[in-house]
């Protein structure tokens, strides 16, 4: 009986010590979640201003403690923002010149507004922030290698909150 209860408590531990292991190893090589969805930003924009006028340039950078839009050199308050609009490149959707986009776009509402940034040529959203109310049918080549910006929208009625408009795209 000594000798089998030995034996019982040496398996016991040793199956522990794989058990543990393994836990391990899959923890080493499981990819962590990412926090944040990277946005293709294009060249070129028209910003609609509410009062009827518009803006033409390259948006360099958003401040939503601010509450402005930086468009060229220009610093664009925006509650004077009715949409901005990226005009897409002109290789985009055509075979053999850039990228293919894929599917319709969509639409995610972004809650709070300092969840989006914009960083050079890219903007990134807070995974957490997005809320998608408009979703592309899926498609027949698997999701998206990435996305690209295509109109930004201020939500007057629900204020820290603005809606992007994105389209998937493959490279």
């Amino acid at each position: 009986m000594k000798v089998f209860s030995k034996l019982l408590v040496v398996a016991l531990l040793m199956g522990a010590n794989g058990l543990a292991g393994c836990g391990q190893v899959m923890t080493a090589n499981s990819a962590p979640k990412a926090d944040e969805i990277a946005l293709d930003l294009p060249k070129l924009a028209d910003v609609q201003l509410k009062t009827g006028g518009s803006k033409s340039g390259q948006v360099k950078g958003f401040d939503a403690t601010g509450q402005k839009l930086l468009i060229e050199s220009e610093s664009v308050p925006i509650a004077q923002i009715e949409t901005v609009t990226f005009k897409a490149n002109d290789s985009e959707g055509q075979t053999n010149k850039g990228p293919v986009i894929r599917g319709q776009p969509e639409v995610w509402r972004v809650q709070p507004m300092s969840a989006f940034k914009i960083e050079g040529d890219k903007a990134k959203v807070k995974l957490e922030a997005r809320n998608i109310e408009k979703q592309s049918q899926p498609d027949a080549l698997g999701t998206p290698s990435r996305y690209q910006l295509r109109a930004i929208w201020f939500d007057a009625a629900s204020p820290g909150t603005m809606r992007l408009k994105v389209t998937g795209i493959r490279d």
